[in-house]
């Protein structure tokens, strides 16, 4: 509803790539899943993009994840 107040940011897509499970490429090992340091470096900006799109009255029309073509 463009009337909404409620915005998300699409992390799951950015770490799945349109997959089901977390991209082993961005794990820190073989033994723990979390988010390895480039991969946090690549979505950190994304995630302050999507926030200024919201900020600017934008968030109805640009991208979940952030990213601007």
């Amino acid at each position: 509803m463009s009337d909404d107040n409620i915005f998300i940011w699409d992390l799951y897509s950015l770490q799945t790539e349109g997959g089901l499970f977390f991209s082993e490429k961005y794990a820190r090992s073989d033994n723990d899943s979390h988010p390895n340091s480039d991969f946090s470096k690549t979505i950190a900006p994304l995630l302050f993009n999507r926030l200024i799109d919201v900020i600017q009255t934008n968030g109805n029309t640009t991208t979940l994840t952030g990213m601007h073509y």
